[in-house]
């Protein structure tokens, strides 16, 4: 529905609108739409969504949403198997067996839309005419080249097709499928494949950006918006200067949301979008995982702990501890919890983490203006200058305080891992007895802070008889949902509201599939070098990539050439690919825009 929306047409569809199915399972409208280009690309308004489906349930959910057509392939049914889409391509389970006995099972007796089913031209028997024919005679609507010879390299692709096997392959198997009686989608992820494709007579064309992304285990794309609409302009202009009647259809690639398909139709007049990772994985991934979530909470929910837990969080955003995952929530109710106690604090924390901000919250201090005293029992501390500094020292008559008898409400012991061993035993008598005297004084004086002990995530720390609460400071790579609030609140503090850059669906992606081996320290580098380069606007998923490996993301445009081509491309894109408003755009005249766009491969 999202997508029918973002194409600007109604989800809402009766029986009395559903276009009639013929016998090659055409969706056009009328015998007019379907014999007369003009009326057929200028009076068909309608955006067509195709389904690519793994499973019954996914094919009955996507016609309630209005698809116009399902197509059942081999990486559907993978990618309902727990597999990546790319296993299609694999010699895992030839894509016939993998296919066929499903979507006759499962998807063709409940659809009453048109369904297609996936061939591939290299693997299953040599002559597939039979199949074709039983198939048509099922009640399939056609067929569609898939696993197809276009997920290869160049390279591969011409060697496929000098055994017989390939592109070429694959359009002489479409062509017998329309001399049976049924409709073709061919797929194809180049500008020649589409040309050919014309010129054979194919009904529709299926043009691939690349693997989809989407889902908790998907490809990340290498293009951006601007270019998957530059592509779909060109290839549709391509097609039908060939055959006027083909319809293009545009999958994979960039395109995530409703929103993104609403920038590539806003340039590139497509007649519809096939989707199939973004139809039958991401929202099933997502919406089973929220799912499960809610019940994990119910009984949350029932004791309480819901409201203590939003309570924790709205206390910790005052000391600039932003986030509202559970593994937040629960640290963030766990130091609640220790502040109103009384006894001494474990804090386990990787390395990297806001520790600053915790402690000021332990310490009720928002604005950090009273450090609590510290002490690093790092490399640099030997364990007689831990001694002085814990205890204090009486010299020539000389009085001089220790931590211990400062008056703090919290001291800070950083690293307490490394403590010597005579210090933690001299440390833990005192705190048992709440007593200790000055190195060379007498008197025993009475001791009142709560330590703070803080180590890594892996030390466990024994205190005996002595009250310690353990409170562990979860690692970002824990906290993946708070990864957008996190780094907006540290571009908030470096850049106005107006100069925020626009993260797309790919780059996030990538920022929540990174381990974050440097926690919250890495993440506000990559907050500096996004501030740094505000005039990057726009963040793809290979931009995210050079930032996180500490290089700016215009890095990627390696030469002034490159650069160029990304300024052109983003200004067509601007001006709906109108030449004359992008020259103007670009200072430059009509007759050096179109060298530019021929130099770039921009038709």
């Amino acid at each position: 529905c999202l997508l029918r929306q973002a194409a600007g047409r109604s989800v809402f569809r009766t029986a009395i609108s559903r276009p009639a199915r013929n016998p090659r399972g055409n969706f056009c409208n009328t015998n007019a739409e379907r014999h007369n280009p003009r009326s057929h690309h200028q009076m068909n308004k309608k955006f067509k969504v195709g389904a690519a489906v793994g499973s019954g349930i996914v094919a009955r959910a996507a016609e309630r949403g209005g698809a116009d057509f399902l197509l059942t392939i081999n990486a559907g049914r993978m990618r309902n198997m727990g597999m990546p889409s790319i296993a299609c391509m694999l010699p895992i389970r030839a894509p016939l067996d993998a296919t066929l006995p499903f979507a006759a099972r499962e998807v063709l007796p409940q659809a009453s839309v048109p369904v297609y089913f996936g061939l591939a031209a290299w693997s299953g028997p040599r002559d597939l005419a039979p199949v074709i024919r039983a198939a048509l005679a099922e009640g399939f609507a056609g067929v569609a080249n898939f696993p197809s010879a276009m997920h290869f390299s160049r390279g591969m692709r011409r060697l496929l097709d000098r055994a017989g096997i390939g592109t070429r392959a694959e359009i002489a198997l479409l062509q017998e499928v329309q001399r049976a009686g049924g409709r073709t989608l061919f797929y194809c992820g180049a500008q020649d494949e589409a040309r050919r494709a014309a010129e054979a007579g194919l009904d529709a064309i299926v043009f691939n950006l690349g693997w989809n992304i989407g889902g908790a285990d998907s490809h990340t794309t290498e293009i951006s918006l601007e270019e998957a609409a530059q592509q779909a302009r060109a290839v549709t202009r391509l097609a039908r200067g060939r055959r006027p009647k083909m319809e293009v259809f545009l999958e994979g690639g960039p395109i995530l949301s409703a929103e993104d398909l609403n920038f590539v139709i806003r340039h590139a007049d497509i007649d519809g979008y096939v989707g199939g990772s973004t139809i039958d994985r991401f929202p099933v991934q997502h919406s089973v995982t929220n799912q499960i979530a809610e019940y994990k909470s119910a009984a949350l929910q029932i004791s309480g702990q819901t409201r203590e837990f939003q309570a924790a969080i709205d206390e910790a955003g005052r000391y600039g501890l932003v986030g509202q995952s559970a593994e937040f929530a629960e640290f963030a109710a766990a130091l609640l919890r220790t502040r109103a106690g009384r006894g001494h604090v474990h804090l386990r924390a990787p390395e990297g983490v806001d520790l600053q901000a915790a402690l000021n919250m332990l310490a009720r201090d928002p604005d950090g203006a009273r450090p609590l005293p510290c002490l690093d029992f790092g490399e640099s501390c030997s364990a007689h200058r831990a001694n002085d500094r814990l205890f204090g020292r009486c010299e020539d008559g000389q009085r001089k305080s220790g931590l211990l008898h400062s008056g703090a409400d919290f001291i800070v012991l950083q690293n307490c891992a490394a403590m010597p061993r005579l210090i933690r035993r001299k440390l833990y008598n005192a705190m048992l007895s709440g007593r200790a005297q000055r190195i060379g004084g007498r008197a025993r004086l009475p001791l009142s802070p709560r330590l703070v002990l803080v180590s890594g995530p892996g030390f466990d720390l024994d205190w005996g008889e002595l009250p310690l609460a353990r409170v562990d400071y979860p690692g970002l790579r824990a906290r993946h949902l708070d990864l957008r609030l996190i780094l907006e609140d540290m571009l908030g503090q470096y850049l106005a509201p107006d100069r925020y850059p626009d993260i797309r669906p790919a780059a996030w992606r990538v920022l929540g599939a990174h381990d974050w081996p440097g926690n919250e320290a890495e993440l506000r580098r990559l907050a500096m070098l996004m501030a740094r380069q505000a005039a990057h606007k726009i963040y793809e998923a290979h931009d995210m990539r050079l930032l996180l490996q500490g290089r700016p993301a215009a890095a990627r445009e390696a030469t002034a050439e490159t650069a160029m081509r990304q300024q052109l491309l983003q200004a067509l894109a601007h001006n709906g690919f109108r030449k004359g408003a992008t020259a103007r755009m670009l200072n430059i005249s009509r007759k050096t825009l179109y060298n530019r766009m021929k130099r770039f491969g921009f038709g």
